[in-house]
């Protein structure tokens, strides 16, 4: 018999940044997230426009983490004539479970935890994701969120394409 592992959600500390380094990588191996390594992986986790942040640790291990960021430039790049998003909109960023953590519903409670910080602050969520790679939108589409619409991304795979986003908005 396996014993589940449920791992611990807090407030990501700089001192867990290597760890997260650490796990981003085991993530990217597996499934190719981030589409694109960073050249500096510690500052992809450290964006300026971080409203807060968490990860899952399971004893001293980083497991997964997420990003509460404003979402103001995410609003930007879905809105137009035919989207129309409000004001006050945070969004959901740099989400990852390791595989070993998978099934635990670690993701689902990462999310969780970012939804209800937002909802604190009187902020809507939205959140974007590469179509077409692994089951990221079916996830959030298991968890309630909304399609809003598509858009080409800001950037270029390692091979020159451009991917295509989908843009999400959780209801409520």
């Amino acid at each position: 018999m396996s014993v589940v592992m449920t791992p611990e959600i807090r407030r990501r500390r700089d001192g867990d940044l290597p760890s997260c380094v650490d796990a981003m990588r085991l993530v990217h191996e597996a499934d190719g997230y981030p589409a694109r390594w960073p050249e500096d992986a510690t500052g992809f986790l450290t964006p300026s426009d971080v409203l807060d942040a968490w990860v899952a640790v399971d004893g001293e291990a980083v497991v997964g983490q997420v990003l509460l960021r404003d979402g103001k430039h995410e609003r930007d790049e879905c809105a137009d004539e035919e989207v129309d998003l409000p004001d006050g909109l945070a969004s959901i960023s740099r989400l990852f479970v390791t595989p070993a953590a998978r099934g635990t519903g670690t993701a689902a409670r990462l999310v969780g935890t970012c939804v209800a910080e937002a909802r604190r602050r009187g902020l809507g969520v939205i959140l974007s994701v590469v179509e077409g790679v692994g089951d990221a939108s079916g996830f959030y589409e298991r968890l309630g969120w909304r399609f809003i619409t598509t858009r080409p991304a800001e950037w270029r795979l390692p091979n020159g394409d451009i991917p295509t986003m989908r843009y999400y908005r959780q209801p409520g």
